[in-house]
């Protein structure tokens, strides 16, 4: 069987009429085109500053382009990371000025962390060590600007919508909860029935006092949180054990976001039924008195000279007038 006048052999060379042809390769083709980017963006300053990247080829698996994760490479990105705390403010959009004086004034005990904005509206703080990453997630709970402050620590499966605004660290007390129900596998179980426990803070694992148990616990506030828990001791007897939070969330429903419950606004601002008015007669206008309506339009008196009284006054003298005038002449006023 005679080959083609064209054929490609293994070697990588095409033959046309018995004639050798060179074949560009596409890795020969892709080298050409990363030489030439490279030199257009070669002695530009900020190009420089970046990262060089080289092309590696994604696997095909059924047509479709897959791009396979390497486990020691995602295991360094981690390292740069483990660090991180993620911070929330609960119905607030605080600068990063603003926090940077938050963790001047709550985490004095850190070294000056770096702080990343995400536009999602949460916060990254890189700390320097795992010790004051984990001082800072069993401290608290805190509020900036009277908001609630939410704070996880970073995982490389963190997710926003998932996490923050639906699963998040709560601070819960256990009031009265008898003093042999303190070791740490006993207030583990009463914990995992909230949720996932995570810390006893320093009061409690020292048993520095005695009237309350304080757990840090990460919760689903996308579900009712309860306010008691059934416990049964060895001897099978139930007993309950109340619930008390140091900051309740609010979840709505509606919204699917964490801070308010539009149902519970609804409720508030449903429109209430009126009373009925009762009716009243019309208040009448009370009349002045004649007198004064008289003295109201009574004409004003005029001003007189001192010539015009003392002439009026001579005019109309009375009986005791004309005795002082008698008495100045000289005559008797009594007879």
């Amino acid at each position: 069987m005679e080959a083609s006048s064209s054929e490609i052999q293994n070697n990588g060379v095409q033959y046309a009429d018995g004639n050798p042809i060179p074949v560009t390769t596409q890795k020969e083709e892709l080298a050409k085109t990363q030489a030439s980017w490279a030199t257009l963006v070669a002695g530009n300053k900020y190009a420089s500053k970046g990262m060089t990247l080289t092309f590696i080829a994604p696997v095909i698996e059924n047509g479709e382009k897959i791009v396979e994760l390497q486990r020691a490479e995602v295991a360094k990105g981690t390292e740069k990371w483990n660090k991180a705390v993620i911070l929330y403010v609960v119905g607030e959009d605080p600068s990063i000025g603003a926090i940077e004086r938050f963790i001047a004034s709550e985490w004095n005990f850190v070294s000056k962390p770096t702080i990343y904005y995400h536009n999602e509206g949460y916060f990254v703080i890189k700390l320097n060590t795992l010790e004051e990453r984990n001082e800072v997630l069993y401290s608290g709970p805190y509020t900036l600007r009277r908001k609630p402050v939410i704070i996880k620590a970073w995982t490389p499966e963190f997710n926003f919508h998932e996490e923050v605004l639906k699963t998040i660290p709560v601070w819960v007390k256990l009031p009265n909860i008898p003093l042999n129900c303190w070791e740490n596998e006993t207030l583990s179980r009463i914990g995992s029935s909230l949720g996932i426990p995570i810390y006893a803070d320093d009061c409690t694992s020292k048993v520095d006092h005695i009237s309350y148990a304080r757990i840090l616990v990460e919760m689903d506030i996308t579900q009712p949180l309860l306010d008691k828990v059934k416990l049964k001791d060895p001897e099978r007897k139930l007993f309950e054990q109340i619930i008390a939070y140091e900051w309740k969330p609010m979840y709505c429903g509606v919204c699917l976001m964490l801070g308010h419950d539009c149902n519970k606004g609804q409720q508030q601002n449903a429109p209430r039924t009126q009373p009925q008015m009762i009716q009243q007669s019309p208040v009448k206008e009370i009349q002045k008195p004649p007198q004064q309506q008289r003295k109201k339009n009574a004409p004003r008196k005029e001003w007189k000279s001192l010539e015009q009284g003392v002439a009026e006054a001579s005019s109309n003298q009375g009986p005791t007038a004309a005795a002082n005038k008698g008495y100045e002449q000289g005559e008797d006023p009594l007879g």
